[in-house]
Formats: C-alpha cells, structure tokens, sequence
C-alpha cells in the first residue's frame, strides 16, 4: 500500500491491527499463543521477536493511513507506545551480556519516531552493544573474511537483521547524536562487507544446479549454501536502507 498506493489489502490490514491491539496484557505485551479450537491461551509462550513485530506492525499502519490522510485508530499508536515502554524497560533492566541486539525493537522505536528519553538511551545502548559483539579490523587479523559478524555467529541472516535495525535508527541519531550515529554507520558497513559474501554472485552461482534461478539470492554463510526467501529478505531490506543512507552522505575522493 505504501508503495503503490494500492489500497484492496487495508481491510484485513485493519483487521489485523484491531486483532493485535485486543490481544494486549495490561502490562503493555501481546498474548502471543491462543490454542484452537478450545480458544485457550498459552501463557508459557513466548518469542521475543513477535513482540517487536506487533509494535512495529501497528506503528507502521498509522504512520502509513496517516500519510494517506486516510482514516487511522489513535488506539493502535497507543498500544504500540505501551508495548514499546515494557520492552525498553525489560532490556533496561538487563545487563548487557544479557541484552539482544533486538532489531525488531530498533525498528519500532523509529517507526514510532520516539522522543522518549528512556526510549532514545536505550537504542543508543544496543547500538555500543552491538558494536562490542562485533568482529571488526582491531579484533581479527586470521580468517578475515569474518569481519563484521556478530557474536561469532557467520550467519549472513543474523548479521543482516541486525544491519536492519541498527540502519533504521541511524537517521533519528543523524539529527541529534552525531557520535553514535557515526558508530552505527562504521558498524553497518563493516556488516554489509560480511553479507555481501553471502550472495550468489556469477562466480559461486555458475556451480549450481540451476544459476540463473538462485543468482542474486543469499545462502545462510559461510559454510552453508541453502538459499530461503528470509535470507535473501533480511539481507536486501538492509541493502536497501543502507543505499538510502549512503545516498546521502558525502563523498571523499582521494586525488
């Protein structure tokens, strides 16, 4: 919709929304398992990601019918700001070995355009988080082709979803904290290096199957080669906010 303009899907769109924002607990999260057809709610499960998804899925909806001038709930912006509050406080409270470099909060945080302070420090957190778990050029000097993972992990998936989150934010720090916005750039790139490995370029294609139907997709790292829809997703949502943002910065060209 936000895209072309085309509107056919806003009523299930709505419907989903008003389904989300009803499933909330008074402390702010989501009801996240309801087992069919008895109606019964699982309250033992939970995956943290979902989480992030309602906030940013109701946030993204009002932000987008706003922008259409179409009709939007304020109460959908209202259970978003309340779910966003429990989780910052939650990952506030954590120490940082604990604390994830959740990029499905980082997108909701931008989507909501927070002006929390509480909200703000904590985003400006994960972003050191996320810069200490980093493999980066004063850390590695075998196996160089690592550069830029997270964690350990050589998942091109795992490092792209946090390119994602880390990228969404970068404009909201761009205007007030030049620092940490610096920080989040130096990590981003050093993350795309590692990614664009991952990427079935003529040169690694050639030796499938089928070259023409994978190339340009992404495999899971290093050492494994399946290709699924997510990893090549994750990978070009952040490729695509890191061209915004590169877009706009300025060029030093050595002569």
């Amino acid at each position: 919709t936000e895209s072309t303009g085309d509107t056919k899907y806003l009523p299930e769109a709505r419907s989903l929304a008003d389904y989300i924002r009803a499933s909330q607990r008074e402390d702010g999260g989501f009801i996240q398992k309801v087992m069919l057809p008895e109606n019964t709610i699982d309250n033992n499960f939970f995956v943290r990601d979902y989480q992030g998804e309602a906030i940013f899925c109701l946030a993204k909806l009002y932000n987008v019918l706003k922008a259409m001038k179409l009709p939007v709930e304020k109460d959908w912006l209202m259970a978003a700001e309340r779910a966003a509050d429990l989780a910052v406080s939650q990952d506030a409270a954590k120490h940082d070995e604990e604390t994830l470099v959740d990029h499905w909060l980082l997108y909701s945080i931008a989507e909501l355009g927070s002006k929390k302070t509480n909200h703000l420090n904590q985003a400006a957190r994960i972003v050191q988080i996320a810069s200490d778990r980093q493999l980066q050029e004063t850390d590695y000097d075998q196996e160089r082709d690592r550069l830029g993972i997270f964690s350990q992990s050589v998942s091109a998936t795992d490092t792209a979803s946090k390119t994602e989150g880390l990228c969404a934010i970068y404009n909201m720090f761009n205007q007030n904290d030049p620092v940490i916005a610096k920080t989040i750039l130096e990590v981003t790139t050093l993350a795309m290096r590692y990614q664009l490995q991952e990427q079935y370029r003529p040169e690694k294609a050639m030796y499938m199957r089928d070259p023409q139907r994978i190339l340009g997709g992404f495999f899971g790292s290093l050492t494994e080669y399946e290709m699924r829809n997510d990893y090549t997703q994750h990978n070009l949502s952040s490729m695509i906010c890191m061209a915004r943002i590169l877009k706009e910065q300025e060029v030093a060209w050595n002569t």
